[in-house]
C-alpha cells in the first residue's frame, strides 16, 4: 500500500513538473545582459528561496520541513510520511538611461521565469529521495555597433552590426540521501543539463555611394544544443543537535566536465532567398569546473 501511494505521488509530481520545464525551455525572457553573450550565458543562483539567499551556508541547512536543493545529503532529513514540494518564480526589471551628444537614450526590459520545481520524500527509514528542475544559465541580449572606418565608409557606406541571442540551459537533479549513522549523512545525485541557445548577427549597409537605401549584407546564426549527464556528492554532520541549539556542517563536490554542446553554424547572404553560403555542425569544448562548496548552518 505504501509503495502504491509513493508511485501515485511521483506520477502527480511529474505531471506538474514536466510541462513547467518545457515552458521554461521555450521562454526567451529569462535574461537581459550583454555579458550573456559568452559561453552558456549568465549562471543562475541555485537553491530554493530559503537557501539561495544564504550564500554557501545553505549547503549545511538540514530541515525536515523545507527542501534543500544544494546538498543531496539533506534528503535524508525528510520526515516519515512526508511529501515536500517547492515551486518558485522570479522576475526582474532592467532600466538604463544614458546621455550622448545632448540626447537621452532610455531602455527598459522585464524578465520573468520559473526558478525551481523541487520534490523531496522519504524512501525508507533514514533514506530520502529528492528531485529538482532549475534554470542553470540564461542568455538574452541585443547589442548594436557601427564600424568606424573611413575607407569602408567611402567605398561601401555605413555598416551597422546587430548581435542578439536567447535561450537557456536547465539542470535536472535526482538523488538520494542516507543517514549513515547518527548525526552524519551522505548523499549522491545525478545531474542532467539540457537546453538550446540561439545566437545571431546581422550586418546592415546604408549605401552612401549610390543612394541612401539600406540592405542586409549578411546574416550569421549559431545554435548551441546541450545534453549532458554529470554528478554530485554531499555530506552533512550535526555537530550540535538538541532542543536549544542546532549546528550543522555540510559540503558538496560537483564533478563537473565537458558539456560538449553541438554547435550548428550558418552564414546567409542577405538576398531575396537568404542563400546559405556556409554551414557546418561541430562540437564545442565547454567545460563546467569541478566545484567544492562548504557551509555551516545553525539556529
Amino acid at each position: 500500500m505504501h509503495v502504491k501511494k509513493t508511485i501515485v505521488k511521483w506520477v502527480v509530481a511529474a505531471a506538474v513538473a514536466l510541462p513547467c520545464g518545457a515552458w521554461a525551455q521555450t521562454s526567451s525572457i529569462n535574461a537581459f545582459s550583454p555579458y550573456s553573450m559568452y559561453g552558456i550565458g549568465e549562471l543562475q543562483t541555485q537553491g530554493a528561496l530559503p537557501t539561495r539567499s544564504m550564500g554557501g551556508a545553505g549547503v549545511g541547512m538540514r530541515s525536515s520541513s523545507r527542501v534543500n536543493l544544494l546538498n543531496p545529503a539533506a534528503y535524508s532529513a525528510t520526515a516519515p510520511k512526508t511529501f515536500l514540494f517547492d515551486f518558485g518564480v522570479e522576475g526582474q526589471n532592467f532600466y538604463n538611461s544614458q546621455q550622448r551628444d545632448g540626447r537621452t537614450a532610455r531602455t527598459s526590459y522585464n524578465t520573468f521565469n520559473f526558478h525551481d520545481i523541487a520534490l523531496q520524500m522519504p524512501l525508507a527509514r533514514k533514506l530520502g529521495l529528492g528531485f529538482s528542475l532549475t534554470p542553470y544559465s540564461s542568455v538574452g541580449y541585443r547589442v548594436t555597433g557601427t564600424i568606424e572606418d573611413d575607407e569602408i565608409w567611402g567605398n561601401i557606406g555605413r555598416v551597422q552590426q546587430l548581435y542578439s541571442g536567447e535561450g537557456d540551459v536547465t539542470e535536472v537533479k535526482l538523488g538520494i540521501g542516507w543517514m549513515l549513522f547518527k548525526n552524519f549523512s551522505i548523499g549522491v545525485a545525478g545531474q542532467y543539463y539540457w537546453g538550446d541557445i540561439d545566437r545571431s548577427f546581422t550586418t546592415t549597409v546604408t549605401n552612401n555611394v549610390v543612394g541612401s537605401g539600406s540592405f542586409t549584407a549578411a546574416i550569421g546564426k549559431q545554435t548551441y544544443s546541450v545534453s549532458r549527464f554529470m554528478g554530485q556528492v554531499g555530506v552533512q554532520w550535526n555537530a550540535i543537535l538538541n532542543a536549544k541549539r542546532i549546528l550543522t556542517f555540510g559540503a558538496t563536490y560537483d564533478f563537473g566536465g565537458d558539456l560538449n554542446p553541438e554547435v550548428t553554424k550558418k552564414l546567409y547572404i542577405g538576398d531575396l532567398y537568404n542563400t546559405v553560403v556556409k554551414g557546418d555542425t561541430t562540437h564545442l569544448k565547454l567545460v563546467l569546473p569541478r566545484q567544492l562548496a562548504v557551509g555551516a548552518y545553525g539556529q
